[in-house]
């Protein structure tokens, strides 16, 4: 159970990171087509050139976050296509996204967009399926990839990051989750609990990145922990049953 646990601790950091990052993304998506009249006038009022082409702009923002989301999330798709192009994709559309609304007025959002694209450079870079996804298109490498690829995985295998990042990813992630609740409020306490909710799952999807590129023994501690908590509970219940095998049968 342990071993088995070790040798998939990156691959779920690296799942994990990804959804949180699509979660992000989808969930504008949802919010954005929920509400597109009052979208399409604000932009038109924007941009001045007219509802019909806001409402053209908004529909392909969704459709290109749509599609590089599943892209991320179906392994499938992203060892065919690679995780680069839909990783670019999601940052210019909230790049776009960010300087068509106005976000960098407000600390929190730029606070989210930076951290966002943090995680879509270290989805891009650090994806565990490089080389299958490389020989299944017949393409070479980039040396400059691997090489940053390389400095990351040391400095996050110096740093324990693991042990240091995990629990810290855990507790802010509850903290969002039992804290914000965005969805039990409406108006502009939703909106102020949202973005703040947003913020934190793209920070922890950046934390989740790290944890997953420490190839130190350290990340082993954990699981260490459950195989020997299991292998105590097994010898546990065989002293209990071999006792209760012994004790003599009342005739």
């Amino acid at each position: 159970m342990s071993a088995l646990l070790n040798r998939h601790f990156s691959k779920r950091s690296m799942d994990m990171g990804t959804s949180l990052v699509c979660f992000v993304f989808l969930e504008e998506v949802r919010i954005r087509l929920s509400c597109i009249n009052a979208h399409a006038i604000f932009l038109n009022a924007i941009l001045g050139s007219g509802k019909e082409l806001a409402y053209v702009l908004l529909w392909a923002l969704s459709f290109a976050q749509l599609a590089s989301s599943a892209t991320l999330l179906i392994r499938s798709l992203h060892i065919r296509l690679g995780t680069s192009v839909p990783s670019i994709a999601l940052g210019v559309t909230l790049l776009l996204e960010f300087v068509l609304y106005g976000g960098y007025r407000d600390w929190e959002q730029t606070v989210r967009v930076i951290s966002t694209l943090t995680s879509l450079t270290l989805l891009a870079l650090l994806r565990s399926d490089t080389r299958a996804r490389s020989a299944a298109l017949d393409t070479p490498l980039v040396a400059t990839a691997l090489a940053i690829e390389a400095s990351i995985r040391k400095y996050c295998t110096i740093s324990h990051t693991s042990v240091v990042v995990t629990p810290l990813f855990t507790l802010l992630l509850l903290r969002a989750i039992l804290c914000q609740r965005y969805w039990y409020f409406t108006g502009s306490e939703y909106e102020l609990r949202r973005a703040s909710f947003s913020t934190v799952t793209s920070e922890c999807a950046v934390l989740a990145f790290l944890a997953g590129q420490d190839k130190s023994p350290s990340y082993y501690i954990a699981d260490n922990v459950i195989g020997m908590a299991h292998k105590l509970y097994q010898n546990g219940r065989a002293h209990l049953v071999d006792r209760h095998a012994r004790r003599p049968k009342r005739i």
